[in-house]
């Protein structure tokens, strides 16, 4: 399904009857989708329910164990965001999918891995991009996983977190982080002292 499709049975569903959802479906740019749908609403929450619908959605997870933190190196190629740099795992969410859902099915996909809970953090929002943020705890040795996505994985510290860079044995050299998943595991290391006082 396009995306353009997706927006418009997304849309479709926020109205009851048959004449608002047959303008919805005459509808074909985004841009004309978001105007006229602005003027349907009164208040902030709806446009911004609506422009956030048009952003990609993604779900990535903060693995910890023992005070670190489990980062994917990324895959060193131009299509994707932050290539050879160092990130969390997730990805993009399913139509029909819930972030919660879709951050354990991108665990199983890129490192066999299945968290027996996983706890909601943030979202965080960047340009295009809407990251579900969870957490969980890694209840195996890093060795017990496999990576089936991406360059390399390593336990950091919050050192080299802050630092924004680390030395990857796959790439023999030091790799920068991607900024939003820098500044993402900045908040949660910072929350995570907070609580702890």
């Amino acid at each position: 399904m396009t995306k353009k499709k997706t927006i418009l049975n997304r849309l479709s569903g926020l109205f009851h009857n048959n004449y608002r959802r047959g303008i919805i479906e005459k509808m074909t740019k985004k841009k004309t989708i978001l105007n006229r749908l602005s003027g349907l609403f009164h208040n902030n929450y709806g446009r911004g329910l609506i422009e956030k619908m048009t952003k990609i959605q993604v779900a990535i997870a903060i693995l910890s164990r023992n005070g670190k933190f489990l980062c994917q190196l990324r895959d060193d190629v131009p299509n994707i965001r932050y290539p050879g740099r160092w990130a969390l795992f997730g990805g993009h969410i399913e139509p029909g999918e819930t972030p919660e859902v879709a951050v354990v099915r991108e665990l199983a996909e890129e490192i066999s891995y299945v968290p027996a809970s996983v706890s909601f953090f943030c979202c965080d929002v960047e340009g295009d991009v809407v990251r579900h943020v969870f957490h969980a705890e890694l209840g195996v040795d890093v060795n017990d996983l496999v990576l089936l996505e991406g360059w390399d994985m390593k336990l950091l510290t919050p050192e080299e977190i802050r630092a924004g860079k680390c030395f990857s044995e796959q790439s023999d050299d030091v790799r920068l982080f991607g900024i939003a998943h820098q500044r993402i595991l900045l908040n949660f290391i910072s929350h995570r002292e907070n609580c702890l006082f």
